[in-house]
């Protein structure tokens, strides 16, 4: 019977655990020996009278309201170090603040020997020795770099962690306006562990979430890039839902910085201006000077798209319809314009050797025709009744003369006055040139419509003309 009962009682169940104890209320801190001696011993009791770090003030059942623990963020802009443009980052040094009530760690400001001190300061990270929200930049891109820290614990338990860091933040970049551009970035602050039921994250009250060092300088800065101060700061907290149907407080501090334009105007925008220039001297060359008007051309596009190359290089590969690469495209055009124009000016002063030499043979034809005429004419004087044995002999050489012209007259089977009756110089000109060169020839045939040196003279003044009118037209979009 006994083993029975001792059967039973092996195979019950055990009884649950009695559930914890509520942890003492916690002493207010009562030495006041220093500042420094002070809060390490308090912290000490503090562990020892059942202070958990890992449990929030909203768990714990600390909080005034019984609501979720409200965490306070501040940024102060020191310098801005790096603007990575292709990989669109930019890095700053800053000064992060974050600062909530723990009523747990709250302590009597009054000692027994009459030192009074409302808050004492403590060195380090307060991690890992009180409960710390965890508040993070979601647009970090590589883990933040701690240069110092400090925080401060006040009597009513009030917590501020301060600490100035290297941050290097993700940027969405427009670089439709560069070099000319100003970036709007922000720091968008959250919180991993905790959400919206257990904390508030909230922009610092009675002042600005986001500033400026007052004493900003840029030793260790990127002098190409500053803070633009005239754009005021703002900041924007919401809430917003994870994959798991919880919600998570944000908060996004913003600030923008601008490009200094004066490092382009030397590198950049100047010297596409005189390559242009150079490419418009190719028309002040002698048309006749083939290579030296092919290779200052072609010399200058070369330097223009090694000028559009390094431009691109330093942005990434964007859709972005970029102002710089825009200015520099238009330069590019405009030297292979003047290419372009002397391919039609060699061909006008080739084309006018070719109708010089024609209109050449046709003298040369009519010449001969006259002659031939003149031969004709003189048979025909003879016939009308020249007397003695010398008129004779002159005739009779005139005659045979004349019968030559006749017979070749015939054989090509019309006659220079026929020919010149049907047909003007222009047509007798255009049959003895090309197609293409015909289209240039003036309607009396004396001459061409259009050559090389007439082209050549008003590219000389169209060309600067047009180009300033286009550079206005760019600088006009973004001044």
């Amino acid at each position: 019977m006994l083993a029975a009962v001792s059967l039973i009682a092996l195979a019950a169940p055990p009884a649950p655990p009695a559930p914890p104890a509520p942890p003492a209320p916690l002493e207010p801190l009562t030495s006041c020996e220093s500042p420094a001696t002070g809060p390490a011993a308090y912290l000490s009791s503090l562990v020892a009278q059942g202070y958990d770090s890992q449990v929030s003030p909203t768990a714990a059942g600390v909080t005034t309201d019984g609501g979720p623990t409200q965490v306070q963020s501040h940024a102060t802009l020191i310098s801005l170090v790096k603007v990575n443009t292709p990989a669109q980052t930019v890095t700053l040094a800053i000064y992060i603040r974050t600062s909530w009530i723990d009523e747990r760690l709250a302590w009597s400001s009054s000692c027994a020997s009459g030192n009074v001190y409302e808050s004492v300061a403590i060195q380090g990270s307060p991690e890992g020795r009180v409960w710390v929200p965890s508040v993070f930049a979601e647009n970090l891109r590589s883990k933040p770099e701690r240069i110092e820290g400090a925080w401060w614990l006040g009597s009513d338990g009030d917590v501020w962690h301060e600490r100035k860091e290297y941050w290097e933040l993700m940027c969405d970049m427009d670089f439709t306006r560069m070099p000319f551009d100003k970036q709007d970035c922000f720091i968008r602050l959250a919180t991993w562990a905790e959400d919206n039921k257990t904390v508030v994250l909230a922009a610092t009250a009675g002042a600005e979430a986001i500033n400026q060092a007052s004493d900003t300088y840029a030793l260790d800065g990127d002098v190409e890039w500053r803070f633009n101060t005239d754009e005021s700061h703002t900041h924007r907290a919401y809430s917003q839902p994870d994959e798991f149907g919880n919600g998570y407080y944000v908060l996004d501090l913003f600030f923008q910085v601008e490009r200094q334009p004066g490092h382009y105007y030397g590198s950049a925008i100047n010297p596409v201006v005189l390559i242009v220039v150079f490419a418009y001297f190719s028309f002040w060359i002698s048309r006749a000077a083939v290579p030296a008007r092919v290779a200052i051309v072609v010399i200058c596009y070369l330097a223009l798209e090694n000028k559009i190359g390094d431009i691109s290089a330093s942005l990434p590969k964007t859709k972005d319809d970029v102002w710089l690469l825009r200015y520099c495209l238009c330069a590019r055009y405009f030297v292979l314009a003047a290419a372009i124009e002397y391919v039609f000016v060699n061909y006008l002063f080739r084309s006018e050797a070719r109708i010089d030499k024609a209109r050449a043979a046709l003298r040369a034809e009519d010449a001969k025709e006259a002659a031939e005429n003149s031969i004709v004419a003189e048979h025909s004087s003879c016939a009308g009744g020249e007397t003695g044995a010398e008129a004779s002999a002159s005739c009779r050489k005139v005659q045979a003369a004349a019968t030559a012209v006749t017979a070749v007259r015939v054989d090509v089977g019309t006659s220079a006055s026929a020919s010149a009756r049907h047909h003007t110089n222009r047509d007798r000109l255009a049959r003895r040139v090309g197609r293409i060169d015909r289209l240039f020839l003036s309607a009396n045939g004396k001459g061409m419509w259009l050559n090389d040196q007439r082209l050549d003279i008003c590219s000389r003044f169209v060309f600067p003309l047009v180009y300033a009118l286009a550079v206005l037209g760019l600088f006009g979009e973004v001044m």
